[in-house]
């Protein structure tokens, strides 16, 4: 079992349960996501260079506020092709200050598929790439 989260936005509270099958009930802000659905959202922005957005993000019973900028429309080649995609850095917030190794830059395609073409991922583990491999017209 891995851990889940239930969210209840209108009563702005999150079920967080854990790998134990231990509960909590938490208190959050209005749209609060968890960390896939918050790439999805973000990604669906109408992005121009120098565009930053902030909102709550959940994960693992732990509230962050994550901050996307984008910082700049770049040509970014992968082994599927060349895209033009903007630039879009991503950090995580807690009320401490920022969050160590735990940041991501996405390129994101600057067409209407807004296709994630090039990820990297920096992990208090280490860190990891993921690049776009093959497209579907």
């Amino acid at each position: 079992m891995r851990d889940r989260v239930a969210f209840n936005q209108a009563n702005r509270t999150a079920l967080f349960t854990n790998s134990k099958n231990q509960s909590k009930q938490m208190a959050i802000e209005l749209g609060t996501q968890d960390p896939v659905s918050s790439l999805y959202a973000v990604r669906g922005l109408g992005f121009t260079p120098g565009m930053q957005v902030i909102f709550p993000v959940l994960d693992g019973g732990i509230q962050y506020t994550l901050e996307a900028r984008v910082v700049a429309a770049e040509l970014i080649t992968v082994k599927v092709g060349s895209f033009n995609a903007h630039r879009v850095d991503v950090s995580l917030r807690r009320e401490s200050g920022p969050v160590a190794n735990r940041s991501i830059t996405a390129w994101i395609s600057a067409d209407a598929r807004r296709l994630p073409v090039l990820v990297t991922v920096a992990l208090p583990v280490g860190a990891a790439v993921i690049e776009l491999t093959s497209v579907t017209p």
